[in-house]
């Protein structure tokens, strides 16, 4: 009895093991499978296509009057009378208020934006003849026939600039209004923060709609451009020291996209470990963040391939790839 007992005990451990080996290799067989349909899934194709492709430099500032002047009364006393208000024009020598016997002219002609004095208030001897720190000018008079702001542009770009160039002009606070600027002046001097050196790039604006002195603005200017060429993506362009390529279909490949299934462990970063598919050497022209110009090396219509970093597709996987593990 023992022995019978302990033939039947391996036998059904050997069915066991035989189930083990069998589910593994199904398991195995559909990941590899689904590994497959990630990686195609994965790969994108793009036509290269005949387009415009534009170069910008891009930069930020904050709207300024064409010029500001702060009028401090040069003397202290009692301010007898006021005869502007926020938002008057007045003329240059005009007169703006006056302490005891003296008239405060108006430097410039321009409008009012801002005025901190009324009738009957004494301007200490803190603001007379200068402004003090912490202290507010009495009036400030703006000239606000054109309005212009300063944008930052990097040492690698700024010999690019000239001026009189057109630059167009955005605001979150007016998001459906575009304004057209100039560069009026390029600064000389650079400043240099954490090894990056920038310009100081006045930009003037003459129709400028709604725009308020203060609000954040964004500008572009195109410095180069270029119509009716071959482009594709920058990120399907690949370069070394010695050669710039893109990746295209093997017309001689004979195997399957399934040739391709890796593990977890082993996911391809580049097309260069994906079967299938070749280098195609390329010569490029004009180039911007996002596209490329194709000088030589394609022709209009053809595909071209690029993947995914390993550690994208593992984002996708454990993020739901929609994909049937055949479970």
């Amino acid at each position: 009895m023992a022995k019978k007992k302990s033939k039947k005990k391996y036998i059904i451990i050997a069915i066991i093991l035989i189930v083990l080996v069998a589910l593994y290799l199904w398991v195995s067989s559909n990941a590899k499978k689904a590994m497959g349909q990630i990686l195609q899934e994965y790969i994108t194709e793009t036509t290269a296509e005949k387009g415009d492709l534009e170069v910008k430099i891009t930069g930020k500032g904050v709207i300024e009057p064409l010029k500001r002047y702060e009028v401090t009364a040069p003397l202290a006393g009692e301010v007898k009378s006021v005869s502007v208000d926020e938002g008057d024009t007045v003329k240059k020598d005009g007169t703006l208020f006056k302490v005891g016997d003296v008239n405060i002219k108006a430097p410039i002609g321009g409008t009012i934006i801002t005025s901190n004095v009324k009738k009957g208030d004494y301007v200490s001897a803190t603001n007379a003849n200068s402004i003090g720190i912490g202290a507010e000018p009495d009036i400030v008079i703006a000239d606000i026939s054109k309005l212009k702001f300063i944008m930052e542009v990097d040492e690698i770009d700024i010999l690019k600039i000239k001026t009189d160039m057109e630059v167009t002009v955005t605001a979150d606070a007016l998001s459906e209004e575009t304004f057209i600027g100039k560069v009026s002046k390029i600064g000389s001097e650079g400043k240099s923060t954490n090894g990056v050196t920038v310009y100081n790039v006045a930009v003037e604006l003459e129709d400028y709609g709604s725009l308020k002195i203060g609000m954040n603005v964004d500008a572009s200017l195109i410095i180069d451009k270029k119509e009716d060429v071959l482009v594709v993506p920058m990120s399907a362009v690949n370069k070394t020291k010695t050669e710039t390529y893109v990746y295209v279909k093997d017309p001689d490949y004979v195997g399957s996209g399934n040739d391709n299934a890796m593990t977890i462990l082993n996911l391809p970063t580049s097309m260069a470990e994906v079967k299938g598919y070749k280098k195609q050497e390329i010569v490029v022209g004009l180039k911007n963040k996002d596209e490329v110009e194709i000088i030589s090396g394609l022709n209009p219509g053809d595909k071209i391939y690029s993947i995914s970093t390993a550690k994208g597709i593992a984002q996708y996987m454990t993020g739901g790839a929609g994909v049937n593990m055949g479970m």
